[in-house]
């Protein structure tokens, strides 16, 4: 059994993407309401049930304390706003907030493998999440809702439900997650003999098609690749979804495409990555310089006023899903996963908590700035619907295309998972890319080694 591994915070922060709007009569709305019901993973391994539900319980005068650990307030501090409007008698008191987040993991740790129960909920959002379901410290939440009738998996995002589910078991559930996605260029696209917009792209295509429009004429600019976020080590960490197969105990680093890509990505040029252009942080106006080749503002497409996906203008495409080159599309937990320890003392009503988010919310009507806020997707697919209407208005192009987004996810993000891993690749990745020390099969190689040490441990 691997042991649990600390972890610390990456900087790396996942664009935002949920889904999307209206209703109506026509065949096209039809089709727009059939897309609703349908469940959101049709090959999902999880076992899903088409019958209704039994009505939720009429006993919102239930009332109690519950804990919940977690380092960060911002979304849980919203989310308890929601429960607490049907659940006004249950306390939730939120510990360890402000808490460094390798102080919080390794507190967290000792205290589960402890026998403790550090709250009544804990956020396994900076816990190796692997590790949490083979210790065993967590309850298994597959089984909480299979004997409870008031969920619906249907009704979920059954595709991320089966992303966390490990050795037939799920140690917490990711209660709204972010997606990534860019949007590129035309102009330079075009170039590059693409054409059309990909649903999809990888980063190792991506630097592929930078360097097509380079042979074809387009001259490169710094501002090829521009954003905060997907500077080098963020695009390389996405494209490491491919050689790194937790569930399977697998690394294959050494495999000569990683090389591969290592040495494509020096073929760019980065140099403004460190002070990019303000101007390109935001795409409401969709408006992007001819030098621009991609940028990674597809951020919280359910805040007020956001360009939906599916928009586009002359010089920049529709958003682009990002993707690592074997399929693989991440998504990151933002509020959760969550779980409930074997050893808390409260589990019925940490599980209300649970199932309030699950399959009684109800978000009709909400719009993301008015009271409580809101941007990652809810894995209640029905709240996702419902928060699209408020904020796109009837557009159905942008929730069809949103739900596929949040329907094609199929690996939680390492990034917050493994990040002692991460932050040692990072600096095996530096000793090649910034500092030349190491040819790109010599640091695949080393990456590989230290892969293999923590699939060990």
């Amino acid at each position: 059994m691997k042991s649990p591994k600390i972890i610390s915070l990456i900087m790396a922060v996942l664009l935002c993407t949920s889904v999307f709007t209206g209703c109506g009569q026509s065949e096209e709305d039809k089709k727009f309401d059939e897309l609703t019901k349908t469940s959101s993973a049709p090959e999902s391994q999880l076992e899903t049930e088409s019958e209704a539900s039994a009505p939720v319980e009429d006993d919102a005068d239930i009332s109690g304390t519950l804990t919940l650990k977690t380092p960060d307030s911002f979304y849980w501090e919203r989310w308890i706003k929601h429960f607490n409007k049907k659940y006004p008698n249950v306390k939730v008191e939120l510990v360890g907030v402000g808490t460094d987040r390798t102080e919080y993991a390794q507190q967290t740790i000792v205290e589960l493998m402890g026998g403790e129960a550090p709250a009544d909920l804990v956020d396994l959002n900076y816990l190796p999440y692997y590790g949490c379901v083979e210790s065993g410290v967590f309850e298994n939440l597959l089984e909480w809702m299979d004997n409870d009738p008031v969920v619906r998996k249907d009704e979920l995002y059954t595709n991320v439900l089966d992303a966390v589910t490990y050795q037939d078991s799920m140690a917490g559930l990711p209660l709204a997650f972010l997606a990534g996605g860019m949007r590129l260029n035309k102009k330079y696209l075009e170039a590059a003999g693409v054409t059309g917009t990909p649903e999809t792209a990888s980063f190792p295509e991506m630097i592929q098609w930078y360097n097509q429009a380079v042979d074809s004429g387009a001259v490169p600019k710094d501002g090829f690749f521009v954003g905060g976020t997907y500077n080098p080590y963020t695009c390389f960490q996405t494209e490491y979804q491919r050689y790194m197969k937790e569930k399977e105990g697998a690394a294959s680093f050494d495999d000569p495409s990683f090389a591969e890509t290592l040495t494509a990505m020096k073929t760019v040029s980065w140099n403004n990555i460190q002070e990019f252009q303000p101007e390109y942080s935001s795409l409401k106006s969709l408006e992007m310089a001819d030098n621009v080749f991609m940028d990674d503002s597809v951020d919280e497409i359910l805040s007020a006023g956001h360009t939906p996906l599916c928009e586009e203008s002359d010089s920049a495409t529709a958003a682009i899903q990002l993707a690592a080159s074997d399929g693989t599309i991440q998504f990151g937990a933002v509020v959760g996963p969550v779980g409930i320890p074997v050893a808390s003392e409260n589990k019925e009503l940490a599980w209300r908590f649970l199932r309030f988010f699950l399959s009684e919310m109800e978000l009709e009507g909400q719009l993301p700035y008015e009271g409580d806020y809101f941007g990652p997707t809810p894995l209640n697919r029905r709240n996702a619907l419902e928060l699209a209407r408020s904020v796109f208005l009837d557009d159905k192009a942008a929730v069809e295309m949103a739900d596929q987004w949040a329907s094609r996810v199929n690996a939680i993000s390492l990034l917050t998972n493994n990040n002692v891993l991460m932050i040692d690749i990072n600096e095996i990745f530096n000793q090649y890319f910034q500092n030349d020390l190491l040819t790109p099969e010599q640091c695949a190689q080393k990456i590989q080694e230290r892969a293999e040490m923590f699939l060990l441990e």
